[in-house]
């Protein structure tokens, strides 16, 4: 199981029977802890694949990264494994966007103590197409879209984000409009009818009023 008082969650979520449900680009739980070892369980709801991967980033270091890429079988991951007692901070968020799957937390676990969780004092809220969820960004140009070559991490929402350290709060689909799209069936399906939603094609509400924005961000030109 995962206990919302020890985490930090980055986007929009859905909590259900102790598991935690986590949706768009760039979206995650962030936990400090002290201890010797942590882990995490994660599966990918079926979306258009049946596979997801999230991004571990460890004491804030860009260079000590875990990739954890995963299906719909309930899978464990090893965060932290150490022979010292030391104080750690932990992010696990999502690189692949909302449309390709879904991602539910089903348990998170540490030998140690849980610090007081991260304090945000501002979130960036972003409604976006491909270009926020980085639409085969690490591919190159005549490639065919995969799965694995969509780093949301490495959009130009989530660098914002954390360059102001700001919380990212994403709601986003690669082809989707403001009002309307040719790369949606149906066409018109509007982004809009969803900003209330804890992600596109979801029917799942989700809170706007806990979101503190500085800056509201919409990039959905391209379509």
């Amino acid at each position: 199981m995962i206990e919302l008082n020890n985490i930090y969650i980055h986007g929009r979520y859905y909590y259900n029977d102790d598991k935690l449900y986590i949706y768009n680009t760039a979206s995650g739980i962030e936990f400090n802890f002290k201890g010797k070892f942590a882990s995490i369980s994660l599966q990918a709801k079926i979306g258009q694949t049946d596979q997801a991967w999230m991004r571990v980033i460890i004491d804030n270091d860009d260079k000590n990264i875990l990739e954890l890429k995963f299906g719909v079988q309930n899978e464990e991951f090893t965060l932290v494994d150490s022979d010292l007692d030391e104080i750690h901070n932990i992010k696990v968020l999502k690189a692949s966007e909302a449309i390709e799957s879904h991602v539910i937390i089903t348990d998170l676990k540490i030998n140690g103590t849980f610090l007081d969780k991260p304090v945000y004092k501002y979130d960036l809220l972003v409604f976006g197409d491909s270009t926020v969820s980085a639409f085969g960004n690490l591919g190159k140009v005549d490639d065919e879209k995969t799965l694995f070559d969509t780093d949301g991490l490495n959009s130009f929402a989530y660098l914002t984000a954390k360059h102001f350290n700001w919380s990212p709060n994403i709601l986003s689909g690669s082809g989707w409009g403001l009002t309307f799209s040719p790369w949606t069936t149906p066409m018109r399906r509007p982004m809009l009818k969803f900003i209330d939603k804890v992600a596109v094609i979801e029917t799942i509400d989700y809170d706007l009023t806990q979101v503190k924005p500085k800056v509201i961000l919409i990039s959905l030109g391209c379509n």
